[in-house]
């Protein structure tokens, strides 16, 4: 099973998708980065408790320990994908928010893989049942309200001539070519 998925949260939903993950697996924890300074992986209760950018997506029941790799630099790395979910939290540059991405790597080679895919299956579940499919824009000249599939909406509003376009919480600034 490979997927990838674009992710815009706030800090309260990775609380609450945390809270979701480890309310169906209790084993679960969450591993702050992929370089730690100990052979034990900083583990956190929750992604909003993590302070970097990689989060580390850990079923204790499926893989109780992780491999550890020793680097030149004296500090340590387990795996990034397989027997655990990456997921790269969105970030905040300047004032634009940048998606992060949930990143699921598991191949049949381990008898285990079969839960860790059953596992992978519910936490994009989750992430899908928190996230909206459709978009929300209110329309700043006629104060009215629009929900609308979004490639429609992005079309409709660059034909009328946009500049800004808001799509869920993300703001994109339509600058044309010839300026």
């Amino acid at each position: 099973m490979k997927k990838s998925e674009h992710v815009l949260f706030a800090a309260e939903d990775e609380g609450e998708w945390s809270k979701q993950i480890v309310r169906a697996f209790p084993s679960t924890v969450f591993i702050d980065g992929y370089k730690w300074t100990t052979r034990e992986p900083p583990t956190k209760l929750s992604i909003s408790e993590c302070g970097s950018n990689s989060v580390y997506i850990w079923n204790r029941e499926i893989y109780p320990t992780l491999p550890v790799e020793k680097l030149v630099d004296e500090t340590f790395r387990g795996p990034q994908a397989g027997m655990v979910i990456q997921f790269m939290r969105p970030t905040i540059q300047g004032s634009t928010l940048r998606s992060g991405d949930l990143g699921i790597g598991i191949t049949l080679e381990r008898p285990e893989n079969e839960k860790m895919i059953e596992f992978a299956k519910t936490v994009l579940k989750q992430l899908h049942a928190m996230t909206s499919k459709r978009v929300v824009q209110v329309d700043p000249p006629a104060e009215r309200c629009c929900v609308l599939e979004p490639i429609y909406w992005l079309a409709m509003m660059l034909a009328n001539g946009a500049k800004r376009v808001l799509i869920g919480i993300l703001c994109f600034t339509i600058v044309p070519t010839f300026i």
